[in-house]
């Protein structure tokens, strides 16, 4: 009884260890047919069929935010696009638009700087500032630029997302948004006559949206006032500050100061 005792769990141990084993061998079997059936299609010519499928796989890795996957087969489509194709044709911008938005979305920006602004540039190109891959893959370069420091880049870069944003979808606080990172631009690259236009474009609508009470107004018009001084616009300044009861000083030269309070602009 023993011995049978014993053997019981001896056989039920036997039973599940072939069970493990066989069970393996078919995943392994799976795992090599699914590899080679893999290798097979990336042999296999490029084709319309090949390249819809490849277009639809990176489709799906994007939705389900699988980026490296969504990077792998973005990079494989667009290769076989461009056989087939051209990089100036739609679908192919399309696929590279998308590119960098997963480059994006992965934080590799500066990983495939290259790439990104390769696709920015042929879509601008072909397609025209206002198209919707143009406008994606602006956003992304923009980014690019910003991490990157080109600033002197970067400024038409803004320059384009305000006209856009304009034309498209006019969404004020957003142009505002830009208006401060180009005053910005300008202040850090020049040119110092485009400081003051841009600041007074702030003005006007910082007013229309927050109101004249708002503090970010009053935070305008006071750079506002020293930009003048800067630059020395003393009648512009004096205006200002007189309007806006400002507390700002500005040291104007001797004969400016004794008849800037009565002068009037010609």
């Amino acid at each position: 009884m023993k011995i049978t005792a014993n053997s019981q769990p001896y056989k039920a141990q036997t039973l599940i260890s072939q069970s493990l084993v066989t069970l393996l061998l078919l995943v392994s079997i799976q795992l090599l047919s699914f590899t080679s059936s893999y290798a097979a299609q990336n042999t296999e010519p490029w084709s319309d069929s090949r390249l819809h499928a490849a277009i639809k796989s990176t489709g799906v890795a994007f939705d389900n935010k699988n980026w490296d996957l969504a990077i792998q087969l973005g990079e494989a489509a667009l290769n076989g696009c461009i056989s087939l194709l051209s990089e100036r044709d739609r679908q192919c911008i399309r696929i590279m638009k998308n590119n960098s938005m997963a480059y994006f979305r992965a934080g590799e920006l500066e990983t495939n700087a290259l790439k990104i602004e390769k696709a920015y540039r042929i879509a601008s190109k072909e397609l025209g500032a206002m198209h919707f891959s143009t406008i994606r893959s602006r956003e992304v370069f923009h980014q690019l630029t910003l991490d990157q420091v080109r600033y002197k880049e970067t400024i038409p870069l803004v320059i384009e997302l305000i006209e856009t944003e304009r034309k498209m979808g006019n969404d004020e606080f957003k142009i505002l948004d830009w208006l401060i990172q180009l005053y910005a631009l300008y202040k850090i690259e020049g040119p110092a006559e485009k400081e003051i236009p841009t600041l007074l474009e702030m003005k006007a609508l910082t007013d229309k949206l927050l109101g004249k009470e708002s503090d970010q107004l009053n935070r305008t018009i006071t750079v506002l006032a020293d930009t003048y001084c800067e630059q020395k616009e003393y009648y512009d300044y004096y205006q200002l500050k007189r309007k806006h009861k400002l507390k700002s000083k500005c040291k104007m030269p001797i004969n400016k100061r004794i008849w800037m309070p009565f002068a009037s602009r010609k």
